[in-house]
């Protein structure tokens, strides 16, 4: 238990350590531009009618 404990410690620590690495690398204006982007097409997707049935159906299948 100790070991795998202590294994799943250093994987943790090395995901930190690599995504430390890589987040300066994302300037923070494109990572909101693309968030607004994303955001209003999914709005758009999800406004029309097959795929906003499909969001009301699993929403009420979940809630069952």
């Amino acid at each position: 238990m100790d070991r795998q404990r202590s294994c799943a410690q250093r994987l943790l620590n090395q995901q930190k350590s690599d995504f430390l690495q890589q987040v300066p690398t994302i300037p923070l204006p494109a990572a909101i531009g693309l968030a607004f982007v994303g955001g209003f097409v999914a709005e758009r997707i999800l406004k029309t009618s097959a795929p906003s049935r499909l969001w009301h159906y699993y929403l009420t299948w979940r809630a069952f």
